[in-house]
C-alpha cells in the first residue's frame, strides 16, 4: 500500500515537473529571447510592400519621374513661392517691350521735318591742262601763289561739314572734289551751278568768292543779291554780320547786282565776297584759317533760322 502510494506521488511529481518545464518553453521569461516592447508601435519601412509580387512592376519599369514627383508634391509651398517670384518679372518685361515697341511704331508715324536744303557753289573752275586758263577761273595773287577757286573749294567743303552736323540742314557741293570743273566755257559753267541746285530742289543758293581790286590796300567783306528784299537780303544781312565777328575783316556792306547766278537762281540766292584776294592780310587769312570763314557763314545761317523759328512758335 505504501509502495502504491509512492509510485503515485512520483508519477504526480514527475508530471507536475513536465508541467512546470512545458510551461517555461510556451512562456518564455523575459531576457530568455528578443522580443519588442509591447507598448511601442513597431516601426514600418518606408517603401510599401505589395502582398501579391505580380502587383507590383519591375523595378526597371518604374517611371523615372516617380521619385522627382513625390518631392515636388512635398514642396509644394517654396515651390509655389519660386514661380510667383519668377513670373513677375517675365510680365514686367513683356509689358515694357510691348510699351517700347508701341512708342517706336508711334515715333515711326510721326511726320518728320522736312530738312532746309542749302546748295553752296564754290565759286570758278580749277585751272585744267585740256581747258584755256581764262575758262571761268577765278582771281589770283601771284605773289603768294594762291588762286580763287582753290580758296573757295576749301571753304565750301568745311562749310558743308558744319551744316550736315545740323540735323535741320541738308547740303550739296556744286564742286564736290578739286578737279570738278563745271560747264564747257564761262557761261554753261555759271548756268550749270544754278540749274543742278534747282534739280536737287534747293531752298537757299550761297556762291562762295573771293574779291579783287587794283588798288590792294582794299579790304573786307560784302554780300551781294539781286535786289535789297525778302529772303535773300536777310539771309545775306545775316552771313555778313557773323563773318564780321568770325574773321575781323571790314563790314563793306550789302549790294546788289544783276550778277548771272542770282539772276537765274529760281530760289534765294547771295554772292559773299569773303575778302580781297588781291590784299596780302585777307589772303594771308583766307588761305591760314578757311575754317574762320566756314565757321561764319554757318553762324550766319543758324541765326537767320533760329529767328525765324522764334517768330514761329510767337505766331
Amino acid at each position: 500500500m505504501n509502495r502504491h502510494k509512492i509510485r503515485v506521488f512520483l508519477w504526480v511529481l514527475l508530471l507536475t515537473v513536465c508541467a512546470v518545464l512545458m510551461g517555461s518553453c510556451i512562456h518564455p521569461v523575459p531576457g530568455d529571447y528578443h522580443t519588442s516592447d509591447p507598448d511601442t508601435t513597431p516601426s514600418l519601412p518606408d517603401v510599401t510592400i505589395s502582398t501579391t509580387p505580380e502587383d507590383t512592376p519591375p523595378e526597371d519599369e518604374t517611371p523615372a519621374q516617380t521619385t522627382t514627383t513625390t518631392t515636388e508634391d512635398t514642396t509644394k509651398e517654396p515651390t509655389t513661392e519660386t514661380t510667383t517670384g519668377t513670373t513677375a518679372p517675365q510680365e514686367t518685361t513683356t509689358q515694357e517691350t510691348t510699351t517700347q515697341e508701341t512708342t517706336t511704331k508711334q515715333e515711326e508715324n510721326i511726320p518728320q521735318p522736312k530738312k532746309i536744303k542749302i546748295y553752296i557753289d564754290q565759286g570758278h573752275n580749277p585751272f585744267s591742262p585740256t581747258h584755256p586758263p581764262s575758262w571761268n577761273t577765278g582771281a589770283s595773287n601771284e605773289a603768294l601763289g594762291l588762286y580763287e577757286q582753290d580758296l573757295t573749294y576749301e571753304i565750301g567743303i568745311l562749310l558743308a561739314e558744319l551744316l550736315a552736323e545740323d540735323e535741320r540742314f541738308e547740303v550739296r557741293l556744286s564742286r564736290p572734289t578739286p578737279e570738278t570743273i563745271l560747264g564747257t566755257d564761262n557761261d554753261s559753267a555759271l548756268d550749270f551751278r544754278v540749274n543742278d541746285a534747282a534739280e536737287w530742289g534747293a531752298d537757299y543758293f550761297i556762291s562762295l568768292h573771293t574779291n579783287a581790286a587794283d588798288i590792294s590796300s582794299a579790304s573786307g567783306i560784302e554780300v551781294y543779291t539781286l535786289d535789297g528784299t525778302g529772303a535773300s537780303y536777310d539771309l545775306g544781312s545775316k552771313l555778313l554780320e557773323e563773318l564780321k565777328k568770325s574773321t575781323g575783316l571790314r563790314n563793306r556792306g550789302m549790294k546788289t547786282e544783276e550778277y548771272r547766278v542770282l539772276q537765274n537762281a529760281t530760289m534765294p540766292a547771295m554772292l559773299v565776297e569773303m575778302g580781297f584776294i588781291t590784299n596780302e592780310d585777307d589772303a594771308k587769312l583766307l588761305d591760314e584759317s578757311p575754317e574762320l570763314f566756314a565757321q561764319g557763314i554757318f553762324n550766319g545761317i543758324q541765326a537767320y533760322f533760329d529767328a525765324l523759328e522764334t517768330v514761329t512758335h510767337e505766331e
